[in-house]
């Protein structure tokens, strides 16, 4: 499958990096320090629900070992900020990969600096496409033979798969709703979340960040048709 360069009708509606962590400092003191290397950039700082479950039942939760407890933002982009986790992801519409790999970058960086990770333990990158297409699935090159008489009403598969250090959970729904301001809409989605989990140095970060977004594109383009490709507008140039 020849990857395109750009698509005009572009499906993204979320995406997300996440890097998981390993620290000796205390929780609330790791937000603190990373409050204060980045609050330069992102000014609003707000308390997230998560939060206001009791430290001793978040400490003992698994449930609650990466959930977010603040985030940051400013007009363009969105921080959250757990014990052991922190994400960015564009604040509206998807700005394209080099923009937001060049952000990230960045805010790791400063992360880093503060000397407060002892080491990153799992790297992830999340794109979730949404499509108002009917009959989604003959689009897709993936075939599926119904043992049925009937159609199914709707269609939920998710699937993993392995390319070396990395895996992608793969989710394809035709059962899927977008809100989106006042609107609610109606379609299909392809969520794709690419990750690879063990340890990690920081020197490794810029390496896995474009393996990682190389994967996730590969897997979501061999899924497509050249037809529905051509329908999104796909650019070779």
């Amino acid at each position: 499958m020849k990857i395109p360069n750009s698509l005009e009708k572009q499906p993204v509606v979320e995406t997300v990096i996440e890097i998981r962590f390993d620290s000796s400092l205390p929780g609330d003191a790791i937000l603190g320090v990373f409050h204060n290397v980045l609050n330069e950039k992102f000014s609003v700082w707000e308390k997230l629900p998560a939060l206001q479950v009791p430290e001793n039942v978040r400490s003992n939760d698994p449930n609650f070992l990466h959930s977010a407890l603040y985030k940051l933002s400013n007009n363009k982009w969105i921080v959250n900020i757990g014990r052991k986790t922190v994400t960015l992801s564009p604040k509206e519409k998807y700005p394209g990969w080099n923009e937001f790999y060049s952000v990230a970058k960045d805010i790791f960086n400063k992360i880093e600096s503060s000397n407060s990770v002892e080491c990153i333990t799992r790297v992830g990158l999340r794109y979730i496409n949404f499509f108002e297409s009917n009959n989604f699935f003959e689009k897709l090159t993936l075939k599926l033979n119904m043992p049925f008489t009937s159609d199914p009403v709707a269609r939920n598969l998710i699937f993993y798969l392995k390319d070396n250090d990395f895996t992608s959970k793969i989710l394809i729904s035709d059962n899927a709703q977008l809100q989106k301001e006042e609107k609610r809409f109606h379609g299909s989605i392809i969520d794709i979340d690419t990750f690879v989990e063990r340890k990690i140095e920081f020197g490794e970060l810029d390496n896995f960040f474009d393996l990682s977004h190389s994967v996730l594109e590969r897997h979501f383009f061999d899924l497509l048709t050249d037809e529905f490709s051509s329908e999104l507008g796909a650019s070779y140039d």
